[in-house]
């Protein structure tokens, strides 16, 4: 009976400590859609960066105003070409990848939709998006 007891004392304790640690943190801040302000070569080389990672290629050429008026950037998927430089098929079918800024705290953080993979874009100013 003992036992019980203090293993009762004991979680109730952890459950008090549990309970007042978490009114203690303040809630998380909800992300929001941003924009890129103040571009400058090192945030449009992040930016650069952070896209070609996730597509995994060597490189791609972004607009220097990318998110700088939308929250929202769209990449065209590469089309084969023949040596002359010619599109290899005449349609392209595939779907462009879809990345979105957002806001979270003081960092920027471009999120590609289809596989949620999360980056940090250092060196670079974002302002919540005014709609």
């Amino acid at each position: 009976m003992r036992t019980f007891r203090k293993l009762a004392s004991c979680l109730l304790s952890a459950l008090v400590a549990c309970a007042v640690s978490a009114c203690a943190t303040p809630p998380p801040e909800p992300e929001q859609a941003a924009v890129i302000v103040l571009p400058s070569a090192q945030s449009r080389a992040a930016l650069q960066s952070a896209v070609s990672t996730a597509l995994h290629r060597d490189s791609v050429r972004l607009a220097d105003d990318a998110l700088t008026n939308d929250s929202i950037l769209l990449i065209e998927p590469v089309r084969p070409r023949d040596a002359a430089g010619l599109p290899l098929q005449g349609r392209e079918t595939r779907p462009p990848e879809k990345f979105r800024l957002v806001k979270s705290g003081r960092s920027c953080i471009l999120i590609h939709e289809r596989t949620s993979e999360r980056q940090e874009l250092p060196q670079t100013q974002c302002a919540v998006r005014s709609r």
